[in-house]
């Protein structure tokens, strides 16, 4: 049966995976739409007040790569609007255990408007305050709410367009199965008769494919959260979107 080839377009928070996604969608030739011009975004990220600048960037390009990837989907109308000339889009969202994504976010708090030297648990207490293309609010109460919108707003998304959420546990563990998962779900083409699994780790050389799968398939990341962090993280976390995903609420 041939399918019809469609571009992807990612979205997913910051520490979900989805660099590796998308170098695992690349590597079985994929037709990934990326969220930026390369040459355009480096020139922007080169100017004064970075992330004020990479605003300004994303703006412009809205209607060319329909945001950045880590966004809050809250902009339905216009992603409507974008895609009534028939283009041949489809969406991929990935998302991740809000406790062990906490740990990483905390780690790599990336276009963070506050401090970066906190300890996890003023993390925690702590609002986000957004970057303007990253959501219409001004911030969310606290990374927890964060994670809870932001997973909120791609159930609503998934409802309207051709959309795939996949679990960065399940993806991490069994790849191929996934890439198979993604290609029936999307009515993609596979891209080779036999995909293949991208194993280099996206950010740290010393780590690889094994690594992370010991890290999040044996849930150590454990290890790292007290009995006062989970409970404060469960006083905020929405056990339906847990419940839906099949977390565990510790």
């Amino acid at each position: 049966m041939n399918k019809k080839l469609n571009r992807i377009k990612l979205f997913g928070e910051r520490n979900t995976g989805t660099i590796y996604l998308m170098k695992l969608l690349k590597f079985n030739n994929y037709i990934y739409s990326g969220t930026e011009n390369r040459i355009y975004a480096h020139i922007f990220m080169r100017l004064p007040y970075k992330e004020k600048s990479l605003d300004f960037y994303f703006f412009l390009m809205r209607k060319f790569n329909l945001g950045w990837k880590h966004k809050e989907l809250d902009n339905i109308p216009f992603m409507k609007k974008r895609l009534l000339d028939n283009e041949k889009i489809v969406f991929l969202i990935i998302v991740k255990n809000p406790y062990s994504w906490l740990l990483s976010l905390h780690k790599n708090p990336y276009h963070s408007l506050g401090s970066k030297k906190q300890s996890f648990e003023d993390f925690l207490l702590t609002p986000w305050q957004t970057v303007r293309r990253e959501s219409r609010r001004e911030s969310y109460n606290n990374p927890i709410d964060m994670w809870n919108k932001k997973v909120e707003s791609y159930l609503k998304f998934e409802k309207q367009f051709n959309t795939h959420i996949v679990k960065y546990e399940e993806l991490l563990l069994n790849p191929i199965h996934e890439l198979k998962e993604i290609s029936t779900a999307l009515d993609l083409n596979e891209a080779t008769s036999f995909p293949r699994n991208f194993v280099k780790s996206t950010k740290e050389k010393k780590k690889n494919n094994k690594y992370y799968q010991d890290y999040y398939g044996k849930e150590r990341w454990k290890d790292k959260l007290t009995e006062e962090n989970v409970k404060f993280i469960n006083k905020f976390l929405s056990k339906d979107l847990m419940q839906h995903f099949n977390y565990n609420v510790l």
